[in-house]
């Protein structure tokens, strides 16, 4: 399924349609590694939409675990940084919190 919603993201022009192929991954809450991790990433490094971008911080945020979650608070913490949208900054500041609460459960 997440392979399905990889596709659908890359293909898309509309950020709505890649915002929806985000959303679903990001409220999973499944692990995300490998493939869906990097693909999180991008879209946090390199989406338009602030939308988009959020949503992607939420989806890092529940989908780190102990293994990748340094990996995760650092992109974070950098998507933070690059960010100039205020209401997004303080959404990424939420989930790096969440992120970090993760870590320590």
């Amino acid at each position: 399924m997440y392979a399905e919603l990889l596709k659908a993201r890359n293909a898309a022009f509309d950020p709505v349609v890649r915002g929806f192929a985000i959303q679903t991954v990001a409220m999973q809450g499944d692990p995300l590694q490998g493939e869906m991790l990097e693909a999180i990433t991008e879209t946090l490094r390199t989406d338009d939409s602030s939308m988009n971008r959020n949503l992607a911080a939420l989806g890092l945020a529940l989908g780190a675990r102990a293994e990748t979650q340094a990996q995760v608070i650092a992109e974070l913490e950098a998507a933070y940084n690059r960010e100039t949208d205020i209401e997004c900054k303080r959404i990424m500041m939420t989930q790096i919190v969440r992120a970090g609460m993760a870590q320590s459960a």
